[in-house]
């Protein structure tokens, strides 16, 4: 079973800056590479289960020390991967990915996991949509391209975003309308169990309308408002998190509703084999297994972030499938092939060129797929 959620967004970014602390303090400076840089990393967070939390925020302004994981919590822990969208089962919904994280569940009733799709570019984060699959349900939601937040990010920066969600279920339509605003307002040093970081506190101040529509009646008109706190590092995706209480109005507020902190991170290589340096050569490997039925996996390296082209074609030099076609950061790569054409129909035995291009460079390579 399939549900699908329509999810419109808007954003106006403002370019708000406080002049003499960024110029004093301008290294924390959060930008696409660094973002990029974190595909590859495991982070397990701590999340509170009791939803009543005592809290103490701190302040907005330079030089601030927040020690958020000296908060006694009963929580639960959770692994999140950062992973490049190539090889995820919702890639083809999410074409222009280049950056998501996969969020594993098991429980008694079983297993599954949710995909958040986000495209990482320069001038900022956009979020393309989620995805998760739990046995036999299935669940995608599609957002309008929306910017997550402006890039690079630093002291000041400020925004605003609207955003709008109809989920449409045999009868049942849910409309929620939800609007924030967005500002840095502090930087400083956060502490979390798995070490000290420097950090910028975003703010956000979120406002939400929410109405459920029965048959065509209208059952049920919402109206919820909070503050929420993001600790955000150049080196930790999900540094630490907190939301008020609903209805909320104190930026001081000491009761939070959801804490959230880095517990640990890891980077899914052992560390005799983790390489002092990322990758500076521009490689292709030949495909395994090969020859393959009914899949097989294409490694490559790449030394410099840019715009990377996976494309297969056959004999005759027709394109068959785009396998990637998005910017990347610097490091090494896996995609698979399951023998499919850009409709999904199964191609026929034979030889077929798959070719890798960035910056200009091409590399390539032959399989053969056997039936």
């Amino acid at each position: 079973m399939m549900q699908t959620v329509r999810r419109t967004f808007f954003a106006i970014f403002l370019g708000i800056t406080l002049l003499a602390p960024q110029q004093s303090f301008s290294q924390i400076t959060i930008t696409a590479n660094d973002l990029l840089s974190l595909i590859g990393r495991t982070e397990t967070i701590e999340v509170d289960t009791t939803e009543s939390v005592a809290v103490n925020v701190g302040n907005p302004g330079a030089s601030q020390f927040w020690d958020i994981g000296s908060i006694p919590l009963n929580s639960a822990l959770q692994p999140i991967d950062m992973i490049s969208p190539v090889g995820t089962p919702f890639a083809p919904q999410f074409p222009d990915a280049n950056f998501a994280q996969q969020i594993s569940f098991e429980d008694e009733m079983g297993s599954g996991a949710m995909y958040i799709y986000m495209l990482v570019q320069n001038d900022g984060v956009t979020s393309l949509g989620q995805a998760a699959d739990f046995g036999d349900t299935t669940f995608i939601v599609n957002n309008s391209p929306s910017r997550m937040a402006p890039l690079p990010l630093t002291f000041g920066s400020a925004w605003m975003d609207a955003e709008a969600d109809t989920f449409d279920f045999s009868g049942f339509l849910t409309i929620d309308s939800t609007y924030s605003n967005n500002m840095v307002d502090a930087w400083g040093t956060v502490r979390v169990a798995s070490g000290d970081y420097d950090a910028l506190r975003l703010r956000i101040d979120e406002l939400t309308y929410s109405k459920t529509i029965v048959f065509g009646n209208v059952i049920r008109v919402d109206t919820t408002q909070d503050i929420s706190y993001i600790w955000l590092a150049k080196d930790a995706f999900n540094l630490a998190g907190i939301t008020s209480m609903d209805g909320e109005t104190n930026p001081n507020f000491t009761t939070a509703i959801s804490v959230t902190r880095l517990a640990s991170t890891t980077t899914g290589i052992e560390p005799d084999d983790m390489p002092a340096n990322l990758p500076t050569t521009f490689n292709l490997q030949q495909n395994f297994p090969n020859p393959f039925n009914p899949e097989t996996q294409i490694s490559f390296t790449i030394g410099a972030p840019g715009r990377v082209d996976l494309e297969i074609y056959n004999a005759t030099g027709k394109r068959v499938k785009t396998l990637v076609s998005q910017n990347m950061a610097t490091g090494s790569y896996n995609a698979r092939w399951d023998g499919t054409n850009e409709a999904g129909h199964k191609v026929a035995s034979g030889q077929y060129v798959y070719r890798l291009r960035l910056n200009g460079q091409v590399k390539s390579k032959i399989m053969t797929l056997l039936k």
